[in-house]
């Protein structure tokens, strides 16, 4: 079972990452149009200054002020997360754990410095469920006999415990080993 923490700290983090990217719009995109610059306002730039308190009915306190995202206890957040891919391709596993087991790994990206980790994962992985090759997870015996979603717990759990971030990036609607078919993130229907 995925701690409640986790899960906010996933939600906050996608969240708050997605609110700072700018997407162009489909119509520019399908019209083969580069997006539209932001207009910059005229006069002084407006100071923001974060509140001292959450919102309310936001549990945990993470927050955006500007371009920064603040912790609860109101001071900057720097993202410095690895990647770790796997369970948008075919293999609906993360990569590596025939040599190593998620515990050992995490340990090492803790060790290291960093302090997220990023877990691509596709619609079709999420969807059915499967269960990865056992060729796929032979250093991991908490792995054996799971399916996707479950290993999936298993890492953001354990990822938790030990202090790191996870980001979940619905990264592809079909597995697979590279970009979708038609280039974009998602399919059409």
């Amino acid at each position: 079972m995925i701690r409640k923490s986790t899960i906010l700290s996933i939600l906050v983090m996608g969240v708050l990452i997605f609110s700072m990217l700018q997407i162009p719009s489909g119509t520019a995109i399908a019209a083969g149009k580069p997006p539209t610059k932001t207009p910059t306002p005229a006069g002084p730039t407006p100071t923001i200054v974060p509140s001292p308190t959450p919102v309310s009915g936001v549990p945990g306190g993470w927050r955006t002020s500007g371009t920064q995202i603040l912790n609860p206890s109101n001071q900057p957040f720097l993202i410095s997360g690895v990647n770790w891919y796997g369970f948008e391709t075919r293999d609906n596993v993360v990569h590596g754990m025939w040599t190593k087991d998620y515990k050992y790994i995490l340990n090492q990206v803790k060790q290291y410095g960093f302090n997220t980790v990023r877990l691509p994962f596709s619609n079709a992985m999420w969807e059915s469920n499967p269960a990865p090759s056992s060729s796929k997870l032979s250093a991991c015996p908490d792995c054996s006999e799971k399916k996707s979603r479950d290993i999936m717990a298993l890492i953001i759990n354990y990822a938790g415990s030990i202090g790191l971030h996870v980001i979940l990036d619905n990264h592809r609607s079909t597995a697979g080993n590279s970009a979708e078919g038609n280039g974009l993130w998602y399919t059409s229907g």
